[in-house]
């Protein structure tokens, strides 16, 4: 079960642009939840329920928040189940639009930073941070936008473990008055060489509810070994 966490993280940097409400600036506010289920890529089968409340702030062309998580993991192997709940790795993100064109063109580039603040005795962490560094190209025509992304992951690696990894994505959004739907793909180098690389197709939906609030759900199913079969998640967003 050792891509698990990773796979948590990825879960919470599932929507990695700011919301739409706070672009135009202030204060955002999200509580949210969700689960992930699978083997992973291992010979175990597991399951990680996650809670996680958000404090960010937004410019006109950047924004910067905080997420911590609490997880509660169960994982059963031939040898029996165990157990274990407490606090996520702490998660620090940011991205600034650099170049914005008139024809609806647009470059993003972004960092987020995983603190270890979880306890990797209990296996809800590795016990060391990590940092991802990526940009992204859109291109936007009225109500549609197509996205290619890319970036890395340098970590403090185990013996064994690579320190670093590559990702990549693609994607398609349709925007309306109040709501963005977005589909992507998302894959990245396995963490451990010999063990299967996770890709994921995901679906995100983001609905703005009046002027202080908005729903954001979204759905990954695995495409390869090294991801969850199914990855769920709902949070909702409150805007001072």
């Amino acid at each position: 079960m050792r891509n698990r966490i990773h796979a948590c993280l990825v879960l919470l940097m599932a929507a990695s642009l700011a919301p739409a409400r706070a672009q135009a600036g202030g204060w955002y506010l999200e509580a949210g939840a969700g689960r992930l289920s699978g083997d992973f890529g291992t010979a175990d089968t597991g399951r990680v329920d996650l809670a996680y409340g958000t404090v960010g702030y937004a410019w006109s062309r950047a924004y910067l928040d905080v997420t911590v998580p609490a997880l509660r993991l169960e994982t059963r192997s031939s040898g029996g189940s165990r157990r274990a709940s407490g606090l996520g790795d702490v998660l620090v993100r940011g991205l600034r639009r650099v170049v914005a064109e008139p024809g609806g063109f647009s470059f993003d580039a972004g960092l987020a930073v995983k603190f270890p603040t979880a306890d990797p005795d209990a296996d809800l962490g590795t016990g060391q941070g990590d940092a991802e560094a990526f940009l992204a190209l859109n291109q936007r025509w009225g109500r549609f936008q197509v996205t290619v992304q890319g970036g890395w992951i340098q970590s403090q690696p185990r013996p064994g473990q690579r320190n670093g990894q590559y990702t990549a994505g693609c994607g398609m959004a349709w925007y309306a008055s109040r709501t963005k739907v977005s589909l992507g793909y998302a894959a990245r180098a396995a963490p451990y060489p010999g063990t299967p690389s996770p890709r994921e197709l995901a679906l995100d939906v983001y609905r703005a509810l009046g002027t202080r609030f908005a729903l954001r759900a979204s759905w990954a199913a695995g495409l390869s070994d090294g991801s969850p079969h199914s990855n769920l998640g709902v949070g909702l967003l409150y805007f001072p």
